[in-house]
């Protein structure tokens, strides 16, 4: 599942992961992703684009193609791209995985095809492993903000607060100095 930053500006204390955090804690603010904060205010910051990793000599530059040919695809279980592949790709051909590293092992040993991720994280495994690459066509996007307790006096400071980070282009440098080549400011 993804992780998350929960912040209780009373007592200064930050938890993660988020989902036991949440349930258990009393907090103000959150850093996490669109759809955790179903029961909050969200507040986007950025936005990746979520593309294929294709195995070499692979045809495949879109998810149609990947449906297509049948390849099957790798992807991180309860994350943003397993998400949204879950409701359009039948389940023979999406390989789930849950542990780190798992989903490129499946890459390396030819058990999947391609391998379904957020841009920044496909561009530092393509990086290494020059007989991959990435599918030019992306298959979804994914936000990432800041989340206040719904009606919390917090969401209107918050939403302020990040109109003048993105207009003075702090948060466009953040990004840049973050190293997430494949996300812009939402």
């Amino acid at each position: 599942m993804c992780q998350a930053f929960v912040l209780n500006a009373r007592t200064g204390s930050a938890k993660h992961p988020f989902a036991e955090a949440l349930a258990r804690e009393p907090w103000d603010l959150a850093i996490l992703s669109e759809n955790q904060a179903a029961d909050a205010d969200f507040h986007p910051l950025a936005e990746t684009d979520l593309v294929l990793i294709v195995r070499g000599g692979l045809q495949i530059n879109s998810l149609e193609d990947a449906e297509r040919l049948g390849a099957p695809i790798a992807v991180n279980a309860g994350y943003p791209a397993d998400r949204i592949l879950s409701r359009r790709v039948p389940p023979p051909l999406l390989v789930r995985v849950t542990e780190f590293g798992e989903e490129i092992e499946l890459l390396h040993s030819k058990r999947a095809d391609v391998l379904a991720l957020a841009r920044y994280h496909a561009q530092k495994l393509v990086d290494n492993e020059p007989a991959w690459r990435i599918a030019p066509r992306p298959f979804g996007a994914h936000r990432h903000g800041l989340a206040t307790r719904a009606g919390s006096s917090l969401g209107e400071s918050t939403r302020v607060f990040i109109g003048m980070a993105k207009q003075s282009g702090e948060l466009e440098m953040l990004r840049r100095a973050a190293g997430y080549d494949g996300a812009t400011i939402a």
